[in-house]
C-alpha cells in the first residue's frame, strides 16, 4: 500500500510505501511522513490500522479535514472512501485503483530537487549567525544581499550551472514561480491562505535583495496570469484549479522565451 503526498502550494508530489499498521505524520524529522512546512504540527496526526480499517486521530491544535468534515485535537475517526486527508498545505490519500500510475507520474525532479534544497540549507545554517535576532537580519538589506550571495555560491558548489542540471533549475525555478503566482492570486481576490505567511516583509516572501530580480519575477508572475487566461475563471477555486492542471505547460513554454 501506499500513501500519496501533495504539497497544494508548492505542486509537490511524492509517494510512500506503507508497511506499518501505525503511521505518524508531522513537520518532525521522526514521523514516518515527513510534512516539511512550518505550518504543520511536530506531530501532527497518527494512522492506526485495526482489523483492516484505517483510524486517523490528530495530534496538533489545528487538527485537520477529511473531505469537507473538520475533524478536531485530539478526535479521531475512521477513514472511509477515498477522501483526502488535509493537513494544509499538504493532501494525503491511500492509492487505490485509480491511482495505481500515480507514483510512476511523480515528477523525478520532486526528489532531485528536495535533496539539492537541503543540502544548500545546511551548509546555508553552518554559515549563517542564528545568534541573530531575526527581525534585525530581515531589516537590514546589507544582511540580505549577504545571504543571497551565500546561496548562490553554494548553488554553483552543488554545480547547478553545468548543462546536465538544466532541467532541475527550470522546474526549482518553476516552482518558485508557481508560489509567487499563487500569491498574487490570493492578493486578487482580496484574501490569503489560512494560516499562509506572505507577509512581503518575512523571510518567506525573500525572493531577492536585488531589485530587478524582483521586477522580472512580478513579469513573468504577470506573463503567466494572461497566458493561463486565469481572469476569466469564475473565482479562486476554479483559478486554482486551472493553475494545478496548465501550469506546467504553461511554465515551459514561458522558460523556453
Amino acid at each position: 500500500m501506499m500513501l500519496l503526498c501533495h504539497n497544494i502550494l508548492a505542486g509537490q508530489r511524492s509517494a510512500t510505501t506503507i508497511q506499518s499498521d501505525r503511521i505518524t505524520i508531522g513537520r518532525d524529522s521522526k514521523n514516518d511522513i515527513v510534512l516539511d512546512s512550518l505550518l504543520v504540527a511536530p506531530q501532527a496526526a497518527v494512522l492506526v490500522r485495526q482489523n483492516g480499517v484505517w483510524m486517523i486521530q490528530t495530534l496538533g491544535k489545528n487538527g485537520c479535514k477529511i473531505g469537507d468534515q473538520q475533524i478536531g485535537p485530539g478526535e479521531s475517526i475512521k477513514l472511509t472512501g477515498s477522501q483526502p486527508i488535509v493537513l494544509f498545505p499538504f493532501e494525503i490519500s491511500f492509492e487505490n485503483q485509480d491511482q495505481d500510475d500515480e507514483a510512476k507520474r511523480l515528477d523525478p525532479n520532486d526528489e532531485r530537487a528536495s535533496l539539492l534544497l537541503c543540502s544548500i540549507h545546511r551548509k546555508l545554517l553552518a554559515l549563517m549567525d542564528i545568534e541573530t535576532d531575526d527581525t534585525e537580519r530581515r531589516d537590514n538589506p546589507e544582511y540580505l544581499l549577504n545571504l543571497e550571495h551565500m546561496i548562490e555560491q553554494l548553488a554553483i558548489e552543488e554545480s547547478i550551472t553545468e548543462p546536465a542540471h538544466r532541467d532541475l533549475v527550470s522546474y526549482i525555478a518553476g516552482q518558485a514561480v508557481r508560489q509567487a503566482l499563487i500569491e498574487f492570486l490570493f492578493e486578487q481576490n482580496g484574501n490569503k491562505p489560512s494560516g499562509l505567511a506572505v507577509d512581503s516583509q518575512g523571510w518567506s516572501r525573500l525572493v531577492s535583495a536585488v531589485s530587478h530580480r524582483e521586477h522580472d519575477l512580478s513579469s513573468i508572475v504577470n506573463s503567466l496570469f494572461d497566458s493561463l487566461e486565469l481572469s476569466n475563471s469564475a473565482d479562486l477555486s476554479e483559478q486554482m484549479d486551472k493553475l494545478d492542471s496548465e501550469f506546467e505547460a504553461a511554465w515551459l513554454e514561458e522558460s523556453d522565451e
